[in-house]
């Protein structure tokens, strides 16, 4: 597993970091990192992520000089293994006892899913979530007829809004390895929460980045702006 060093999300980096981070060691136990005490409007996060795919592609290359703040440690809890769906396996930091009321951020985990595992059919309402894949390759499927795949480096908003009943599975990987990803739960804002479901992909190509401190970290822009 190659070295990863991208980080997830600008308005909770360091929660991505470690979430990253779990991903370096593989399966081990690790510490998972959260609460900031200071964290970008959340107002950009929704405003920003309706930007059109070619916008994204204008800003391709962001580059930034210097991190821009210092960010401090409020909590650290370990992010325990468990079973979701049909023997996928995750970890999760949002949405525990741990870390429950993190309003929006509902829920975050570090999946592994095997050869044979899953997530079926299973519904979203009033919520979106956001996926993005370390290695391996995912097939999505809803209810309305729309599918793809996602592969190793591409991202997936996934708007719930009034409702849907969607399905996640693995691809089979030849050398029989796991699919590894990372899946936010976002609480939509009141005025979206009854808006009709929509998908929105990205391939890894398509995602703006910013390199930081003299190159020596490289951030994918996957909302908001830096």
């Amino acid at each position: 597993m190659t070295l990863f060093r991208t980080i997830f999300i600008p308005v909770f980096i360091a929660l991505a970091a470690i979430a990253i981070f779990q991903h370096r060691i593989k399966d081990t136990a690790t510490s998972t990192l959260e609460f900031v005490k200071t964290l970008t409007p959340l107002s950009s996060i929704f405003n920003d992520k309706i930007n059109t795919q070619d916008n994204l592609q204008d800003h391709h290359h962001l580059y930034a000089t210097e991190m821009s703040a210092h960010r401090a440690i409020r909590k650290v809890f370990l992010a325990v293994e468990q079973s979701e769906g049909a023997g996928a396996r995750v970890r999760r930091s949002i949405g525990t006892p741990q870390l429950r009321n993190f309003s929006p951020f509902l829920m975050l985990d570090h999946f592994s899913v095997k050869p044979g595992a899953g997530f079926p059919d299973h519904p979203h309402r009033g919520q979106e979530t956001i996926t993005y894949l370390l290695q391996g390759g995912m097939d999505h499927e809803d209810f309305a007829g729309n599918r793809g795949t996602l592969s190793a480096g591409d991202l997936q908003f996934m708007t719930a809004g009034k409702g849907i009943m969607h399905a996640e599975m693995p691809q089979q990987n030849a050398d029989g390895s796991a699919n590894v990803g990372l899946q936010l739960w976002v609480d939509l804002p009141k005025e979206l929460k009854a808006c009709e479901p929509r998908y929105r992909d990205l391939r890894g190509s398509e995602i703006p980045i910013a390199n930081v401190d003299d190159d020596k970290v490289t951030v994918k822009v996957i909302s908001g702006q830096s």
